[in-house]
């Protein structure tokens, strides 16, 4: 009995590190994209600013 109670803990462990290794993943991944989308825009008003000379 003592070790069924043991083997859910680790599995309970092991499960939440899993989901919060996917949530930091997806944290980073937002972050890449975010700073992409305000590298692209950033460069779409250069273009602009640039052809407007």
């Amino acid at each position: 009995m003592n070790n069924e109670k043991w083997f859910d803990d680790t599995l309970l462990i092991e499960l939440g590190r899993k989901e919060d290794l996917a949530k930091k993943e997806l944290e980073q991944k937002n972050k890449c994209k975010k700073f992409c989308d305000f590298l692209f825009k950033l460069k779409n008003k250069l273009v602009f600013w640039s052809s407007k000379k």
